[in-house]
């Protein structure tokens, strides 16, 4: 579990804890896709920001308005995240269990 500033992430631990099974994955957003390098819950500026970094672009947010969200009608092998304007979506690689 991830504790910064002495509060716990339960739910964004889970992505980084096991973010072996992710990288290698892929990262959507909107029609464009890159290969999952990393995953991390950190603290920037006052903000603790979930990251899925990508070999081509990354995606992150404040946790504080972001969360998981479900997915397109008939998507099983993603989970989506949105916050603000933001929407994209993760996919495990070929050795996690969403594939």
């Amino acid at each position: 579990m991830i504790i910064i500033d002495g509060i716990s992430y339960p739910l964004w631990s889970q992505f980084v804890e096991k973010k072996d099974e992710w990288i290698g994955g892929e990262l959507f957003e909107y029609n464009y896709s890159t290969i999952i390098k990393d995953i991390s819950l950190t603290k920037e500026s006052n903000a603790i920001v979930f990251r899925v970094t990508g070999e081509a672009f990354s995606c992150a947010f404040n946790v504080k308005y972001g969360g998981v969200v479900p997915n397109d009608p008939g998507v099983t092998d993603s989970i989506s995240f949105s916050a603000y304007s933001l929407s994209f979506s993760i996919k495990k690689n070929k050795n996690g269990l969403c594939r």
